[in-house]
C-alpha cells in the first residue's frame, strides 16, 4: 500500500471530514473517496463510517490508524537515519508532557538535547491531559510519554520517573494564607475547595487522602487547568490543591505542602512496544531520565523525589 494513502487516511480520521482532509492534502474530494474505497478493498472491510456529521473510523479503521502512525513514523526515522552518518543520531522525537512536567522539564531538556544530540529535533506536545497522553503513547502518536498517575497499560514499556508532592494554594490575605508551613488535611474540613474533576489523577489522590482521615471535602468548583485553579484561589472562591511544582511564584498566593497525610502524584515515562525502539528515541528517553534526576537532586523540581525511591 502506498504511504500517501496512509497519510490521507490519518488526515481523514484527524479532521473527521473528507472535505477538510481533501483541502489540507490539496487533492479533490472524489479522488480522496476513491482512495478510501481502494483501501477498504485492500483490507476487505469497511474502515470509515460516513454520515452527515463527517467520517469516523470503524473498529478496523482504528486499528489501521494506529499502525499507520507507527509505519509513517518509522519511515520518517529511516529516511533521517539513512541520510546521516551511521554513528550520528538524528531525526525527530515526539514527546508528550503533562503541564507540570512541561513547565519543569521543557527548557532543561531542550538545552541538554541541543548540546548532546544537535541533530535530533524535539517536538514537545505539552500540557496534554493524562488520558490523552496515555492514548497517544499507546498508538504511537508520541514516541515518549510522561504519564501522570499509576500506569498499568499493555503495549507500553513504563518506568517510574518521579513523585510530586501536592500543595494547597490560597490567597495571601486569606485565613490560611497567613503561614507557609505545611498544613494538615484535617484543617480543610468544611472549607471551600476548588479541585480537578473526579477523573483527574490529582483529584483521585486528593479524594483518597481525605477518605483515609474520614473527611468529605467541600468542593465548590471543578476545573482541570492549574492556572484556572490558582486563579480561583486568588479570587477567594476556594482553596486549590495542585502539584507543588506547577505553581508559578505569585505575590497574591501562598503555597503550603499538605501533610497528615502527605499526598503525592506519580509521574512515569513510557514508550510504545508496537515497534522496535529507535536509537534516537532511546537516547532521548535516557536523557529525560538524566535531566529529571538532576532537577530533583538540585531542588529545581520542587517538592519531588525520584520515582524509584521508597515511599516515606
Amino acid at each position: 500500500m502506498e504511504t500517501r494513502r496512509l497519510r490521507a487516511f490519518i488526515k481523514m480520521v484527524d479532521t473527521g471530514s473528507l472535505t477538510r482532509a481533501a483541502e489540507v492534502l490539496g487533492i479533490a474530494q472524489p479522488a480522496l473517496s476513491q482512495q478510501v474505497m481502494m483501501m477498504e478493498a485492500d483490507f476487505g472491510t469497511q474502515l470509515l463510517i460516513r454520515s452527515r456529521q463527517g467520517v469516523s473510523p470503524t473498529p478496523a479503521g482504528r486499528v489501521l490508524y494506529r499502525h499507520a502512525q507507527i509505519i509513517l513514523r518509522q519511515l520518517e526515522q529511516a529516511h533521517s537515519e539513512v541520510s546521516r552518518a551511521v554513528d550520528e543520531l538524528s531525526g525527530t522525537v515526539h514527546i508528550g508532557l503533562p503541564l507540570t512536567a512541561a513547565a519543569m522539564l521543557s527548557v532543561p531538556l531542550l538545552e541538554a538535547a541541543a548540546e548532546r544530540y544537535p541533530n535530533i529535533v524535539l517536538f514537545l506536545a505539552d500540557g496534554l491531559p493524562g488520558n490523552l497522553l496515555n492514548e497517544f503513547t499507546m498508538n504511537g502518536r508520541v514516541d515518549i510519554g510522561v504519564l501522570p498517575g499509576n500506569v498499568s497499560a499493555t503495549g507500553v514499556t513504563v518506568r517510574p520517573l518521579l513523585r510530586e508532592r501536592l500543595a494547597l494554594v490560597v490567597a495571601v490575605d486569606s485565613e490560611l494564607g497567613q503561614s507557609t508551613d505545611p498544613i494538615g488535611m484535617k484543617r480543610l474540613e468544611g472549607r471551600a475547595l476548588v479541585l480537578p474533576e473526579s477523573t483527574n489523577r490529582v483529584r483521585q489522590a486528593v479524594d483518597a487522602a481525605f477518605g483515609s482521615i474520614g473527611v468529605v471535602p467541600t468542593v465548590v468548583a471543578e476545573m482541570n487547568s492549574v492556572y484556572s485553579l490558582v486563579a480561583a484561589a486568588v479570587a477567594k472562591l476556594g482553596a486549590a490543591i495542585v502539584p507543588a511544582a506547577a505553581v508559578v511564584s505569585d505575590p497574591r498566593i501562598v503555597t503550603r505542602l499538605l501533610i497528615e497525610p502527605e499526598i503525592e502524584r506519580p509521574l512515569h515515562i513510557a514508550y510504545s512496544n508496537a515497534a522496535p525502539l529507535m536509537p534516537t528515541v532511546k537516547a532521548i528517553f535516557d536523557l529525560i531520565i538524566e535531566v529529571t534526576e538532576r532537577l530533583v537532586a538540585t531542588g529545581q523540581w520542587s517538592a519531588a523525589r525520584l520515582g524509584n525511591e521508597g515511599s516515606s
